[in-house]
């Protein structure tokens, strides 16, 4: 009396169902990770300049002091090239 003979066959509903399920929740989780990754506190990092990252490694210990000024020796825009810039715009 409350068995139901048509609509999805016999017995390819499952596989349609199981199918739409999967797509559904890995939309879902898709979407939860997009919204945390674009959050200041989620997964990603904050935007952190080189000079902030060469920083955290000279305090880690994974630089050495000279290392470290050569590297933002190298990082910081020069007098000149702000100069040269100013005069060719």
């Amino acid at each position: 009396m409350w068995s139901w003979h048509g609509g999805w066959g016999r017995g390819g509903g499952w596989l349609l169902m199981t199918l739409m399920m999967v797509i559904f929740w890995g939309f879902v989780i898709w979407i939860v990770l997009n919204v945390m990754r674009r959050r200041p506190d989620g997964f990603a990092e904050p935007n952190r300049t080189p000079r902030d990252i060469l920083d955290e490694r000279l305090a880690r210990g994974e630089i050495d002091e000279e290392e470290y000024r050569l590297r933002l020796d190298a990082i910081r825009p020069s007098r000149t090239d702000t100069t040269s810039n100013r005069e060719e715009t």
